[in-house]
């Protein structure tokens, strides 16, 4: 039994990583809003080239930093990089802020790739913190719902620019949002971070404390790491098609003076926000039949909107199937954010995190660059239901020959729990 005042001190780490871990995946979303949204402005959206760019350069930077970060959150510990990534992260919103008032789109473009860059290079060791801290019964609460606030970042920005267009702002006026925003959340991030503590369980393994645990003998690597490959293909390529690619593409800034490519965007995201306030209550009933579900979900309402395609130009039809698009799509994205870490090695569970993106990272602007070139909505949309397909797919092989990680302790019995999260 803990003391009473152990159990006040884990409280309180476990309020600071929590803090610090929904401040950065807010920061998340809202930096990538900033290329798609930046395309409804006429320095950008008036350059075809430009306009591809502004879409595929930040998922490319933000897959890469997932990667090169997740490695070395491995080495350096999980809180030393995020910790390294957050402040560079604020570093990169500042340039983006300066590029959008000047209208400079070298630098506009530079501070997406910084930002992008660490805020994805943040994931792998938020995500590794939080199911290495957090205790196994409530596990699966916080890796669905903190996650969820990078849709709530994305969305707020959106609304942002859509509240900058209506009341006429000026880019000056704007550019205070975006910054005040940035730089607020992202110092309270800082701050609650330095108040936690590194993963217990990772300087265990790299004290050599905790070498062989229940987690790096459950076995399957080879076949979770392609499950998790596909279902990361699948879920973040029709996230980013329908959220990002489609609104600047088919429904171009000179419609409505951009308005509906946003509030396009804003739809989408409200609708993964909303899915992700309640992903909890369905994750935790099982991994795999989650996954199933999600999946499933996700080719039956990309069916509805091909099958619907004729009537779309009702344009409230379209914004509502979209959303509940938007809405199976989180499911799958909670469904990796918590197989995931869940199994990954111990030892490497930032690296295996990362690693998984290079395949999204791979197809995302060879997909983006495809849709450019003048391909029907009809076409879209089958490209959409295809991945989808594979995705599900890829659940039902993992919900046959897949182990249920639900319950899955870390650590070996001979391990005390030293859960931070209650």
């Amino acid at each position: 039994m803990l003391a009473a005042n152990e159990n006040k001190t884990k409280s309180k780490l476990g309020l600071a990583l929590t803090v610090s871990s929904i401040g950065a995946f807010f920061l998340w979303g809202f930096v990538s809003s900033i290329g798609p949204v930046s395309t409804a402005q006429s320095f950008v959206g008036s350059y075809p080239n430009l306009v591809l760019l502004a879409l595929i350069i930040g998922p490319l930077s933000l897959f890469l930093g997932d990667v090169v970060v997740g490695i070395f959150s491995d080495l350096a510990g999980r809180k030393t990089m995020f910790l390294i990534s957050l402040v560079l992260f604020l570093a990169g919103i500042w340039v983006v802020s300066y590029g959008l008032v000047n209208q400079n789109i070298q630098l506009l473009l530079g501070g997406i790739v910084i930002a992008n860059f660490f805020v994805g290079g943040m994931e792998p060791p938020i995500l590794s913190l939080i199911a290495e801290e957090s205790a196994v019964k409530s596990r699966g609460f916080y890796l669905s719902v903190i996650p969820n606030f990078s849709n709530i970042g994305g969305a707020l920005y959106a609304f942002y620019y859509l509240f900058y267009s209506y009341y006429s702002l000026t880019t000056s006026e704007f550019n205070i949002l975006l910054i005040g925003t940035g730089t607020i959340v992202s110092l309270l991030s800082v701050v609650a971070l330095v108040k936690s503590q590194d993963s217990r369980l990772w300087k265990e393994i790299r004290q050599g404390r905790n070498g062989s645990s229940q987690n790096d003998r459950h076995g399957k690597y080879g076949l979770g790491f392609i499950i998790l490959s596909v279902f990361s293909i699948s879920q973040y390529l029709t996230f980013g098609l329908m959220a990002y690619i489609l609104a600047p593409i088919y429904f171009p800034e000179t419609i409505y003076g951009g308005t509906f490519t946003v509030l396009m965007i804003f739809i989408a995201l409200a609708g993964a926000s909303i899915a992700g306030g309640f992903s909890f209550l369905l994750v935790n009933i099982g991994r795999k039949i989650f996954s199933v579900f999600a999946f499933l979900g996700g080719v039956v309402s990309t069916l509805a909107i091909f099958v619907m395609l004729s009537y779309l130009q009702n344009l409230i039809l379209f914004l509502f199937l979209l959303l509940v698009n938007m809405m199976f799509s989180e499911f799958a994205w909670v469904s990796r954010t918590t197989m995931e870490p869940e199994l990954a090695p111990n030892s490497h569970r930032g690296g295996f995190i990362g690693v998984i993106r290079v395949f999204p990272m791979i197809s995302y602007p060879i997909l983006a660059y495809y849709s450019t070139t003048g391909i029907t909505v009809a076409e879209f949309v089958v490209i959409n239901l295809i991945l989808w397909g594979a995705g599900l797919a890829a659940s039902i092989v993992w919900f046959i020959h897949g182990n249920e990680t639900k319950d899955l302790d870390f650590r070996n019995s001979q391990t005390v729990s030293t859960e931070v999260l209650p």
